[in-house]
């Protein structure tokens, strides 16, 4: 299986442009990243053997009340996604986060962002299990001046080390597995030494909306 990466996003009213949508008073606008170059993936070695319940222990747990996720509220991915398999990881002042899988075994993070007037905006972002153990997945999700900046990134990595480094510039690990940023809050550079033998990128990704 060739390492992979995809993104998408949904509003809640009527068919999205490409990276703007104007719902009522409120714009949305979703900008999704999934880690870095996957050529620096290979080249550092990493195994291309792990499955999305080895690097993100989460997905194995039994469901709880909560971690389902309605498919028409949802963004469209490539590839099926297993609704089975959410788990939900986080929710703080109207943002809500899950972890799942789909049909290819990829990792998948969903977003989903409430305003007070009930407008709503969701964000997608997958990658293959290797792809996401090495540099996360990073997801910034906005409707007007409310959203959240987080990446979610394989167990064991949200340590002690990473908690202090982070700290600094205002991010928190509210959650196992997630890290949160204040929105638009993110720097451009920002390498985590994990503690686990390989360093970790924070920093901004480059695109619109970074």
């Amino acid at each position: 299986m060739k390492a992979s990466r995809h993104a998408s996003w949904r509003v809640s009213s009527g068919d999205a442009s490409h990276r703007l949508r104007h719902l009522g008073v409120v714009v949305a606008l979703a900008v999704v990243f999934s880690g870095l170059s996957i050529l620096a993936v290979h080249a550092a070695g990493t195994r291309d053997d792990v499955d999305a319940e080895g690097v993100i222990g989460l997905l194995a747990r039994d469901p709880v009340p909560g971690d389902s996720l309605d498919l028409e509220q949802i963004p469209e991915s490539r590839a099926p996604l297993n609704l089975d398999s959410s788990r939900r990881i986080h929710d703080e002042e109207g943002s809500v986060f899950w972890v799942l899988t789909d049909a290819d075994g990829n990792v998948c993070l969903v977003s989903r962002q409430t305003t007070a007037s009930s407008q709503w905006a969701a964000a997608l972002s997958c990658a293959e299990p290797s792809v996401f153990q090495k540099h996360g997945l990073w997801l910034r999700l906005s409707v007007g001046s409310e959203g959240s900046d987080v990446t979610l990134v394989a167990d064991g990595v949200t340590n002690e080390i990473m908690r202090k480094e982070v700290a600094s510039f205002g991010a928190s690990i509210p959650a196992d597995n997630l890290v949160v940023f204040p929105l638009k809050g993110r720097p451009s550079e920002l390498v985590v030494d994990t503690g686990l033998g390989f360093a970790l990128d924070l920093g901004k990704p480059e695109g619109p909306g970074g």
